[in-house]
């Protein structure tokens, strides 16, 4: 009789597992392709990962740097810039990668298409460590003199973390002026701000992963939105004044940051590490050569577009509440009589 219940039971079990996973291949099969590749991507990165680790016999730690990406051997093993991305360390890891994916990439895949997502996503996560790996041995020298130790050149990365908040800025540059209904009257570039903040906790406790990578990841994928995401018409970036970079911080504090941005951008453009300005008294926030330029009535057209284009009982939503109310236009080109 016992066995009889606990076949039952087993049986009810795997039906039901059954039935759930029919509804999330379901699901996944509404889903842009772009995010369907970058979801199998996580799910056959993390199978191969825990596969070696099987194979290999050793702890779930960073011992397999070949594979994740630890900063003091990454210079050995280039290629775990890219292949680290999607690898996920634990179920939970790759459930929450799985959650969040569906959640942000379908909007900017239908804004962008499918291969400029891609490239984004790519383009952000490699730079991201790119730029960590110089900032990790800045820090490991700090540390050297401070403790005699180099904690922070040990630290394994993985995931696609910068890639998230690279969302997040992406969201911020095509839907500015939206509000969330949670947290209550929050815009997305509040929302972002929010977890760049907070990031900085853990950090302050010696707890760099991911958290380190993501202070980088949001000013790599504000300057690639900025100043050299193509277009298709010939136009680079996105030089409107609302996703300068003073915008991101409260107001209180913007009139201190532009001298500064201003300064910081002459010397990159200087360096020819940004585009150089079509005029030297032009700020972050002003036209610069190769961008779609912004002027009052670009500006004003740009937001009309948006209102108007909020209306349209079509717009995608993500979740429910958050979603973005419409799609944004593209850069717009110069009003020479302006």
């Amino acid at each position: 009789m016992g066995g009889g219940v606990v076949f039952a039971w087993n049986t009810l079990g795997m039906a039901s597992v059954a039935m759930h996973a029919r509804r999330l291949w379901t699901y996944i099969q509404t889903l842009p392709a772009g995010t369907q590749v970058m979801m199998v991507s996580v799910v056959i990165s993390t199978i191969c990962l825990d596969f070696a680790w099987s194979v290999a016999h050793v702890p779930r730690t960073e011992e397999l740097w070949h594979l994740l990406w630890v900063p003091r051997h990454s210079w050995k093993r280039p290629w775990t810039v890219l292949t680290s991305l999607p690898c996920t360390i634990s179920v939970m890891e790759m459930a929450l990668h799985l959650c969040i994916l569906p959640i942000l990439a379908p909007a900017l895949e239908q804004q962008w298409g499918m291969l400029e997502l891609i490239r984004f996503s790519s383009v952000v996560g490699v730079v991201s460590r790119i730029v960590l790996f110089v900032l990790a041995y800045v820090l490991a020298g700090i540390q050297e003199v401070l403790t005699h130790k180099q904690y922070v050149l040990n630290v394994c990365y993985n995931g696609l973390y910068a890639v998230f908040i690279g969302f997040l800025v992406a969201y911020t540059q095509l839907w500015p002026d939206h509000v969330l209904a949670w947290p209550e009257s929050y815009r997305y570039r509040d929302a972002l701000m929010l977890v760049v903040g907070v990031s900085n906790i853990p950090i302050l406790f010696g707890l760099y992963a991911p958290f380190l990578e993501m202070q980088v990841a949001w000013i790599v994928a504000w300057i690639y939105l900025r100043f050299y995401q193509p277009h298709g018409t010939g136009l680079w970036g996105d030089a409107s004044s609302s996703f300068a970079f003073a915008k991101f911080f409260p107001t209180v504090i913007q009139p201190f940051l532009a001298p500064i941005s201003r300064r910081v951008y002459h010397a990159a453009s200087t360096l020819r590490v940004l585009p150089v300005a079509m005029d030297d008294d032009m700020d972050l926030e002003l036209h610069v050569s190769g961008l779609a330029p912004t002027n009052p009535r670009a500006e004003a057209e740009r937001h009309r577009t948006m209102a108007l284009s909020a209306l349209d009982p079509a717009a995608p939503e993500l979740a429910a509440g958050a979603a973005p109310p419409a799609p944004a236009p593209s850069p717009l080109p110069h009003d020479t009589h302006v």
